[in-house]
């Protein structure tokens, strides 16, 4: 099967597969009409076609939907069937464009083109070989009603070709040759959509997943040193595209982004989730899952697609895009407009609840919205989370991820994200000094708190991720990994797995007023099963950032 990369208006077709044959022009020119078409036509293995089904109509005809005012000659169309020598006839041809078709009905087809001059020439003759079928197949939007039927059409043949509930269509007994399509609907406030210069070749399939759709871009990855600066391949990657007004015309797209697609540059659909689409000011963030995104490379691509407002939207999957097959655990956007909720973007659907926030809580983050914590009784907590797949065991295989904005380091510790004081946490601590650092820390059964530090800033958002992986343990600021020793703080206290996960606090009670909670805004939390690449980690913040340094948009259309 052949996939095909659909960029309306400006693909540039192969040669036509046909013949192309203009009557004389001897002794002036009248629109007669009595010239005649005749032909033979020949199997594909030599002998002559038999009882083949031979249709001649305008070059711009296309067939009746009832609602469709395309093809205005309609009534030209002709159709007869070769004799048993092959041949057939058509009299009283006028001048113009002339698509002729043979087709056995069984799996082979034929197109002739045909250009009859103004003329008194009486008879055109043309032979040809009948070549099996070419198939296209793909999607052209659901409809949005039950009532609404769409259809594929095309011009020059006697094709209508309904759209299933999903929008899928195939067309398998199409001759060889460059077509021109047309979707239309019983709808007539449907605005029907040509598709020029669409190649089909004998014996082959064309998949067009995105056929009804007006606009289209190549979203390139950069990963090289002016890029994203990765060496290694990182597999299974949402990435995150930014649209605002300098990428995206938003008033092309439907309302919500909801007629947005993705696929590989070999057209395969890829999962993708809207985190926002705001249409007024024009921006919209959303994430898309890569198969691979290669190292030091600036070749690769993956396919958007929009404008095709009357279709139905998809039902976006998120933990499609953060598989907890990948090791997504959980992931928290943070852009919930519910101030006393957040959802998780995983299949897991650990969603938490917030507490002490109000609406100026919902604030604008490094990606789309985020939370603000007062650094004094607000956070979130998440139900139910001492035991399960949040409950990783002492020296065990994961990482932890968040954007920071400290508003203020100041006594004591602030809580990112933690598993309990005697688990595991990430969060800013206070030195003997009154000097601060951000530290990724596992506590060790009747051992201590072992912790991997880093200087902690106030003002700047920050990309935080500690990865622990079996003994050892690392701590990445902004992509970097900036230490993977530890310093122990001993305690002869045992190991407490039973207090729930957290964002902006610990969970445990009695400690002193203020003490743990985070004064601040944080994003984009996520805890996964498996220990980061340091690959991974610098590809997240070269693309999460406010600039982005791995997508780049070309040829839009």
């Amino acid at each position: 099967m052949k996939f095909f990369t659909y960029i309306p208006y400006a693909l540039i077709g192969s040669a036509l597969l046909c013949t192309c044959v203009k009557s004389p022009t001897a002794g002036g020119s009248s629109d007669s009409g009595n010239v005649k078409l005749a032909g033979i036509i020949h199997t594909n293995s030599g002998s002559r076609a038999i009882g083949a089904t031979v249709t001649i109509c305008p070059a711009n005809y296309t067939a009746s939907t009832g609602n469709d005012s395309a093809g205005e000659e309609r009534t030209s169309l002709k159709r007869t069937i070769t004799d048993h020598t092959g041949h057939f006839q058509f009299d009283s041809i006028k001048a113009g464009d002339y698509c002729i078709e043979g087709n056995d009905g069984i799996s082979s087809a034929v197109l002739l083109k045909v250009n009859v001059v103004d003329s008194t020439d009486t008879s055109l003759f043309h032979e040809d070989t009948l070549h099996p079928y070419a198939v296209v197949e793909g999607n052209i939007g659901r409809s949005p009603a039950p009532s609404i039927q769409r259809y594929v059409l095309v011009y020059g043949l006697d094709r209508r070709i309904p759209a299933d509930a999903e929008g899928d269509f195939i067309v398998d007994d199409m001759p060889v040759g460059t077509f021109r399509f047309r979707i239309t609907s019983s709808d007539t406030s449907f605005d029907p959509i040509s598709f020029d210069a669409v190649t089909l070749v004998s014996g082959d399939t064309l998949s067009v997943p995105c056929f009804g759709w007006r606009h289209h871009a190549r979203i390139f990855l950069n990963t090289t040193s002016s890029g994203a600066d990765i060496t290694g391949d990182v597999v299974g990657f949402p990435a995150l595209l930014r649209l605002t007004k300098d990428n995206f015309t938003f008033g092309e797209a439907a309302a919500g982004g909801l007629d947005c697609r993705f696929t590989k540059s070999d057209d395969t659909p890829l999962p993708f989730e809207i985190e926002r689409w705001d249409e007024e000011r024009e921006f919209a963030e959303i994430w898309v899952k890569i198969d691979t995104v290669f190292g030091n490379d600036d070749s690769r691509y993956f396919n958007m697609f929009w404008g095709n407002p009357g279709t139905v939207p998809l039902t976006m999957a998120s933990g499609a895009v953060f598989d907890t097959s990948d090791g997504f655990q959980v992931v928290w956007h943070l852009s919930d407009t519910h101030v006393d909720s957040v959802n998780d973007a995983t299949w897991n659907h650990y969603n938490g609840t917030a507490s002490g926030m109000t609406a100026t809580s919902v604030t604008e983050g490094i990606v789309g919205k985020a939370r603000l914590f007062d650094g004094v009784s607000s956070f979130i907590s998440l139900e139910n989370s001492s035991n399960g797949k949040l409950n990783f065991p002492q020296d065990g295989f994961y990482s932890l991820s968040a954007w920071v904005f400290a508003e203020a380091l100041d006594h004591g510790s602030h809580v990112v994200i933690s598993k309990g004081d005697e688990q595991y946490f990430l969060c800013s601590v206070e030195g003997s000094s009154k000097e601060y650092s951000w530290s990724f820390t596992e506590f060790k059964d009747q051992v201590g708190w072992l912790s991997t530090a880093s200087p902690a800033t106030e003002g700047v958002w920050v990309l935080l991720t500690g990865v622990k992986n079996g003994t050892s343990q690392y701590l990445y600021v902004n992509g970097e990994a900036v230490d993977s020793g530890t310093t122990l703080t001993p305690s002869q206290k045992s190991r407490i797995t039973t207090f729930d996960i957290a964002i902006g606090k610990f969970m445990e009670t009695g400690v002193k007023e203020g003490d743990g909670f985070f004064n601040g805004s944080i994003d984009e939390v996520r805890i996964s099963s498996i220990p980061l690449s340091a690959d991974w980690i610098r590809l997240c913040r070269m693309n999460q950032q406010a600039e982005d340094r791995l997508l780049a948009f070309r040829d839009k259309e």
